[in-house]
């Protein structure tokens, strides 16, 4: 049955993006944003794989006047479009020089000066019929462009080059120029992380300050990447740029990343209403400015699996989880492994919230020595939120781990990197070895005792004991992999803990209640469920391993109590 949207997920191309009519959730309101706040150069910051390429890749075909007629319909039905007069002035005017800095992370410096150079070619390469076809002697910038086109890039390139073509393309259709920079910090991350930051920043620095500095051929910069590089590293001197990082409040916190409504009307045209209490617990979280957003990749390749797939299961998604980005953090915590930083992503892990400090701007030359910028890197590249809108100038916020996907992602990966034995190593083995050993008293017993050493009052919520579980379980035994909201007879398990070698596996049901009296009936309501809903007796599940145990957990506040729900044997 052909599904009734389509949905895509690998590409950032808006041309290819509407007309192959995928669904699209519409974030043109930014030509909007550009055009009326009409700073000269804008700087937007988010975490990787929140839209970024592909509003750049939107703002390229709405003012670009080399393809204006070919690209005239692709905003037809979308917000912009009904802005009828802004559209009449700007739309399609303007010569766009874009280029990216994504594939500028080669790990030395060579090959990085050769991926920078190869970006600025393919920059000027839209333009080289014109630049070729142009009277040296009328386009005095012209000699510099066409030795650029005609060299092998394996080195350095001029950094006033853009600037060049900027001139060039100024002249040649009287109209000033549009420049959008995607990843820009890419280069400078990279560097750092490989040793040769000292010499890779002069020449950023330099390529950014003839770019968006005093050029009178420039109507609009807009640069995106994931952290903001201190002005005095890179930005040092230009005019007033308009910054927008996760912090900021009003329009344009909205305009990455999907909000509540766009998800919900994504997940209707996907006739997928009834997930949106599993997409939420799982890729929503997120606090831009005032805004609840979604991580929308993430979402896209629920929607797009699911459709394939009924049963298909959400997951930390590797698309997002094994970024480059995460190269930063892991550095960070390999350099700090003190026990106060193990202490506090603990307490992040167990459900908790932390006050941690707030920096806006990334300086490198502090990685290492400055064990607060691991947090403020985390909070800026989407591993933790801010628990309220934080006000203008705060140094610091209560944050937390925004939802399953980023836990799933910190408890595999970034604990790991920090301690080995981190704690729930140590302390799930038991529960986990009772569980196995269908000893529910001896379990009951061990998670009422994690409960009263590990959480704090502000823990008290239902969707916080299923993450607490999966932490202590996931940390528990290599030879076991942890599942959340597994799909099994009539629905969703909350838990489903599942031997590598398909020996065994253990469900487990889930139910909290805020009154402790009630915790004995709060367990009998967990058991009906499970039997109810036929965890124990779907067919994949039993086919694939030969023991599965079930249990019903109930919870309230720090006590636990603990039910077998008939372990199906087999052979």
């Amino acid at each position: 049955m052909k599904p009734p949207i389509r949905v895509q997920t690998s590409s950032s191309n808006f041309p290819a993006f509407i007309r192959n009519g995928s669904y699209y959730v519409d974030k043109t309101l930014l030509i909007r944003d550009i055009i009326q706040n009409d700073r000269e150069v804008n700087l937007y910051t988010r975490p990787r794989r929140f839209g970024k390429s592909l509003n750049q890749s939107m703002l390229q075909a709405f003012f670009d006047v080399q393809k204006a007629e070919e690209n005239a319909d692709l905003f037809d039905g979308l917000a912009i479009s009904r802005e009828t007069e802004l559209c009449r002035q700007h739309q399609g005017k303007y010569p766009v020089i874009f280029l990216s800095f994504k594939n500028c992370s080669q790990r030395d410096i060579q090959n990085d000066q050769q991926a920078l150079a190869f970006a600025v070619k393919d920059a000027i390469n839209p333009f080289s019929q014109f630049i070729y076809e142009a009277n040296p002697l009328l386009f005095p910038t012209r000699a510099s462009l066409v030795q650029m086109l005609e060299c092998q890039p394996t080195s350095l390139v001029s950094p006033g080059i853009l600037k060049d073509l900027a001139a060039f393309l100024h002249q040649h259709y009287k109209q000033p120029c549009v420049i959008l920079l995607d990843e820009y910090d890419v280069p400078l991350q990279d560097a750092f992380l490989n040793g040769f930051y000292d010499e890779m920043l002069p020449f950023v620095r330099a390529l950014m300050m003839d770019t968006f500095k005093d050029n009178p051929h420039l109507r609009w910069g807009v640069i995106t990447g994931c952290l903001k590089i201190a002005k005095e590293s890179i930005f040092t001197g230009l005019n007033n740029p308009y910054v927008n990082t996760i912090l900021n409040t009003g329009p344009g916190s909205e305009r990455f990343g999907f909000t509540a409504n766009e998800v919900e009307a994504f997940l209707e045209a996907a006739g997928l209403q009834e997930c949106r209490e599993i997409v939420r617990q799982w890729y929503d979280g997120y606090l831009f400015g005032e805004t609840e957003i979604y991580n929308p990749l993430s979402v896209a390749f629920f929607v797009s699996g699911t459709l394939e797939d009924p049963k298909h299961t959400p997951q930390a998604a590797g698309h997002w989880i094994n970024t480059s980005g995460n190269d930063i953090i892991r550095s960070l915590l390999l350099s700090d492994r003190s026990a106060r930083t193990t202490r506090q992503m603990q307490e992040l892990l167990d459900g908790g919230d932390v006050e941690l400090p707030i920096t806006e701007n990334t300086v490198y030359s502090e990685f290492g020595s400055d064990p607060d910028v691991l947090w403020c890197t985390m909070l800026f590249t989407g591993y933790l939120k801010p628990s309220a809108p934080v006000p203008p100038g705060a140094k610091s916020a209560l944050m937390r781990i925004p939802n399953h996907e980023v836990h799933e992602a910190i408890a595999e990966r970034f604990m790991s990197w920090l301690k080995k034995d981190y704690r729930p190593v140590k302390v799930g083995v038991p529960l986990l070895d009772a569980l196995l050993d269908g000893d529910t008293g001896r379990a009951s017993e061990h998670l009422s005792r994690l409960l009263s050493s590990l959480i704090s009052s502000r823990n008290f919520h239902g969707e916080f004991y299923q993450a607490f579980l999966h932490g202590i379980l996931a940390g528990a035994s290599a030879d076991f992999d942890v599942f959340s909201d597994y799909p099994a007879g009539d629905g969703y398990v909350d838990l489903m803990v599942a031997a590598k070698d398909y020996s065994r596996c253990v469900l487990i049901e889930v139910k909290t209640t805020a009154v402790p009296d009630r915790l004995a009936e709060t367990l009998k309501a967990a058991v009906r469920q499970f039997k109810e809903r036929r965890y124990g007796d779907d067919t994949l599940i039993c086919a694939q391993y030969t023991r599965v145990q079930g249990y019903a957990f109930a919870c309230s506040r720090r006590e636990c109590l603990v039910a077998d729900c008939l372990p199906v044997e087999k052979g």
